[in-house]
């Protein structure tokens, strides 16, 4: 995918957040680190965004999954639109 770089963050976080959009349109249910991985995003960034998407209601979580081979920890949460 096409991605703006440059110091124009409004034009930046929206771009982003389209791009978070489509892949969750296209491959949801789906998890935050699947999305930042595709997006070649940071987790931090791809999460900042989903939090905002989700208090304005474009998206929501839609439960969550276990990760196998990873460490015990918080289960990951999986969106959809």
């Amino acid at each position: 995918m096409q991605f703006l770089k440059g110091s124009n963050l409004p034009r930046v976080k929206s771009s982003n957040q389209s791009a978070i959009l489509r892949m969750i349109y296209y491959y949801g249910p789906i998890r935050r680190a699947e999305i930042a991985e595709k997006l070649e995003l940071t987790l931090p960034t791809v999460t900042t965004n989903i939090n905002k998407m989700m208090e304005e209601g474009l998206v929501r979580q839609a439960g969550t999954a276990r990760v196998t081979g990873t460490a015990n920890g918080r289960c990951a949460g999986i969106l959809r639109r």
